[in-house]
This record gives structure tokens, sequence and C-alpha cells, in this order.
């Protein structure tokens, strides 16, 4: 799986005791000290799983955290898989290029109009 510069992403495919089948990303923090940034796991599940709830953002769903690592040995969030082409990839594509420039601000304009009481972070929320 490519990306994944700044956290550990893994692709997984799991099979639940019924038999399906089921692809899922997970997004972890790398071994101490070989982190590219530092950033906090706590709060990005604390938005991402506020956002999955508000069901107005495209973006995989938020299912699943690993808060202390006992179990997938890091911090980790699982997300739902989206299948697709690398951003990368798809950039290099003029077409789709073309097509596809806008979609970044409108899926932070989207964001955006999540009601910040909606998301019950601890973000901090600015005054004016």
């Amino acid at each position: 799986m490519t990306g994944g510069y700044s956290r550990a992403m893994a692709r997984a495919e799991v099979e639940w005791d019924d038999g399906t089948l089921e692809v899922l990303v997970l997004r972890g923090d790398p071994p101490a000290g070989q982190g590219v940034f530092s950033s906090d796991r706590d709060l990005e599940w604390s938005v991402l799983r506020a956002l999955t709830d508000a069901d107005s953002a495209p973006m995989p769903a938020a299912r699943w955290y690993d808060p202390s690592g006992e179990h997938l040995g890091t911090k980790a969030i699982v997300l739902d898989w989206c299948d697709g082409p690398t951003l990368r990839a798809l950039l290099e594509s003029e077409a789709e290029n073309e097509r596809h420039t806008l979609d970044p601000g409108d899926t932070m304009a989207t964001i955006h109009t999540v009601d910040p009481s909606a998301l019950a972070t601890d973000l901090p929320v600015p005054q004016d």
C-alpha cells in the first residue's frame, strides 16, 4: 500500500466468523523516533469517528481504534478500504487530473459544513 509517509499504513484482508471477507486499512503510529512528525492518534480517531457519524463527508468510515496498541502492536485506526488508483497515478493522468482538480477543495468545503459541536472532540475551538 502506497502512502503513509507520516504514519504506518497497511491493507488487511479480514475473514469474519460468518465467512465474509472484507478489506480494511490500518493507520498507526510508526516506531518511536521514526515518524516524520508527531501527531495525536487519539485526537485523529475522535475527529474521524465524528465525521463518520455525521455522514456528511466523502471519506472511508472510521471503524475501530486500538488506543493502547494492545491488539495491533501500536495505536492504530481501522478504516474502510476504498478501491482505486493512487493519488499520484490519478494526478499523472491528464484527463483524470482535470476531472479531479476540484475534489480536494470540495471535500474540505464539505467537512467545513459540519457543525463543530457535532464533532464532540477535544479540538480547540476558535473564539472568532
